[in-house]
């Protein structure tokens, strides 16, 4: 009796299959699947293809210079890209905002946004662009690292910057580089006087 039963459950089971023209389930491996997520993810990073690079340097007296770079080396023009953590109510943002020509920038303290938009021009497929410029009272750490970026068809991609924060050099070492190369001068000429 109980062969019968089992019999009955595969004989529903695979007319179902045949009424439904499926497959029976495969079970694939956890490494395997993990593997697939992966690469459905690695495929996405990829198709976006936009990476922004900022370089910071701390000018003293609590002011940073931001130069950011951004590449395209996705399969869309980009419209718009924008810095979505900028500093809030920062008026030195605002007062030295500059974008190379072709584009326009703009800053909006209230919701600490910095975009920069292509106007006459786009930040085109393959092309790397910089030239996007501006100074702030707030440090880079924590802040102006997130972007988002609207192609012209529509599409949203989104990431974190390339930070690279560049330290000013101190003003003796501009002497000791300065000595240096006036002892090295000296000796040019004494070997020149020697010699003639």
């Amino acid at each position: 009796m109980r062969r019968t039963r089992v019999r009955r459950r595969r004989s529903l089971h695979v007319s179902r299959m045949i009424m439904n023209h499926s497959k029976p389930p495969k079970k694939l491996p956890i490494p395997k699947i993990l593997a697939l997520i992966g690469s459905l993810f690695a495929a996405q990073a990829t198709h976006a293809g936009l990476a922004i690079s900022l370089t910071s340097t701390p000018l003293g007296g609590g002011i940073f210079d931001y130069h950011y770079s951004i590449a395209n080396s996705g399969p869309e023009d980009l419209a718009i890209v924008s810095i979505t953590d900028a500093a809030l109510g920062d008026a030195l943002i605002g007062a030295t905002l500059q974008a190379p020509a072709g584009f326009l920038a703009s800053y909006d303290s209230s919701l600490g946004f910095v975009d920069f938009i292509g106007d006459a021009s786009v930040f085109g497929a393959g092309t790397t662009i910089g030239g996007f410029w501006f100074q702030s009272g707030v440090s880079p750490q924590g802040q102006f690292i997130n972007f988002e970026a609207l192609s012209i068809t529509g599409s949203l991609i989104s990431g974190n910057v390339d930070l690279t924060i560049t330290p000013v050099p101190e003003a003796g070492t501009f002497w000791a580089a300065g000595l240096g190369l006036v002892a090295f001068v000296i000796s040019q000429r004494r070997r020149s006087i020697v010699q003639s």
